[in-house]
């Protein structure tokens, strides 16, 4: 259970410390999204772990799933923006030169032809299936996180598990106004918290010996009457 305890936590702490890589310079985003996979396996590593300690596959179940969904969905989302950026940055970036050095008398035609333009509408078009591709793959991830993070929180006592996982939902729908990153990021830090609060003497349930009624043995007949 200790490493169980080490590898969600230290999981959940470089997916919180995986945002500040992002202003790492040139490959800050590649370096940010790498930091941050690291964390999600490491996070389902612990998971994994506790699951097999309580005995409990579903805890295991719905957070391979969420991680998962939660993996695909951002590395999904950032490739279509790098190609975005890639296919029509070079255009934008004239178009906008083309608008910072215009003149007041023609700036709002330059405007004009920049929303106009093909490229213009093919970033934007690209931007929005990016934006719904994560926002669908962050709602789903939650909810099969925050099962897997509720249930733990009922067999660790730990009620921090249950916050982190309502902020993760709260924050994927929250998305769609972009604030919801920054719940979704605090989320995980609380995750990750939530982890090292764990007691490691906590003991693992042991089978119960109830057998139930109707595969009980029936009762001895009474004995004869001399």
């Amino acid at each position: 259970m200790r490493s169980s305890k080490n590898y969600g936590g230290i999981g959940g702490i470089l997916i919180f410390i995986s945002f500040f890589f992002s202003f790492a310079g040139t490959y800050g985003t590649y370096l940010s999204i790498a930091v941050a996979v690291v964390g999600m396996v490491l996070v389902l590593m612990g998971i994994r772990g506790l699951a097999n300690f309580f005995n409990d596959a579903n805890i295991y179940h719905n957070g391979l799933i969420g991680i998962i969904l939660q993996i695909v969905g951002v590395v999904v989302a950032v490739a279509i923006l790098l190609f975005a950026f890639n296919a029509y940055g070079s255009q934008l970036m004239t178009l906008g030169l083309n608008f910072t050095n215009s003149t007041s008398t023609n700036s709002t035609q330059i405007a004009q032809s920049i929303a106009n333009n093909p490229a213009f509408i093919d970033f934007l078009a690209s931007a929005a299936v990016s934006y719904v591709i994560l926002i669908a793959t962050l709602i789903a991830s939650a909810y099969c996180l925050r099962r897997s993070f509720e249930n733990l929180k009922g067999k660790t006592g730990v009620s921090l598990f249950g916050t982190g996982g309502f902020m993760l939902l709260i924050g994927a729908f929250l998305t769609i106004i972009l604030i919801g990153l920054v719940v979704v990021w605090i989320a995980w830090l609380l995750i990750g918290i939530a982890f090292f609060q764990m007691n490691p003497s906590t003991q693992a349930p042991t089978p119960s010996s109830t057998v139930p009624s109707e595969y009980r043995s029936p009762p001895p007949p009474p004995p004869l009457a001399p």
